[in-house]
């Protein structure tokens, strides 16, 4: 990756698009969907060498023609170069949990910046491609939010619609893209040692 300029809040959605495609980044997956009267889009992107995956929503502010970045979260699976042990200061900007084959999943929001991320993991871990596990993935909108009432929180109903949206997003990716995610082939067949 090249680390010339980086996310920011309110950055421009074409920009942003721009930028993770200069980034090494593909799209695999986007969709468009209706928000307070104003169309927006959802993506998907992945870098193919290095197995990372970004989910990112855009917002159609008020009073402007043009879309800006909502969400935008990393996905990615790591592993230790030197040592088993976590260090819980370099994965304290993330999400995490370790697999069964001893590697490490991770998410974390990248809406203010992804070169903070990754270079925080530094000389200290890897990443893995393909990944050898699917983690919860959330690749949910917000008016999917809305219709799965995540307004409730997040409980076993809730999560089961969200897989289901996700496996149906999922599907529509290159068997490539699915088998770096661990995802081999349709709907509720999966990989690797997926959850």
């Amino acid at each position: 990756m090249i680390e010339t300029k980086d996310i920011y809040p309110g950055m421009n959605w074409e920009e942003f698009k721009l930028f993770c495609a200069e980034q090494g980044f593909e799209e695999t997956y986007k969709s468009d969907y209706v928000l307070n009267a104003k169309l927006n889009e959802e993506l998907i992107l992945i870098n193919p060498d290095n197995g990372l995956v970004i989910y990112a929503t855009s917002f159609a502010s008020v009073g402007k023609n043009s879309l800006i970045v909502n969400s935008a979260n990393l996905y990615a699976e790591i592993k230790p170069i030197k040592s088993k042990d976590i260090d819980e200061d370099i994965l304290s900007d993330y999400k995490y949990s370790e697999t069964k084959s001893g590697t490490i999943s991770i998410v974390s929001s990248v809406k203010d910046g992804i070169f903070p991320k990754i270079n925080k993991l530094g000389g200290s871990f890897e990443f893995v491609s393909p990944w050898t596990e699917t983690p919860d993935l959330w690749f949910i909108n917000p008016i999917e939010e809305r219709e799965i009432g995540i307004k409730y929180g997040i409980d076993k109903r809730v999560k089961a619609k969200a897989d289901i949206i996700n496996k149906v997003k999922i599907n529509t990716m290159s068997e490539q893209v699915r088998q770096i995610i661990g995802v081999q082939t349709g709907i509720g067949e999966t990989g690797r040692k997926n959850k």
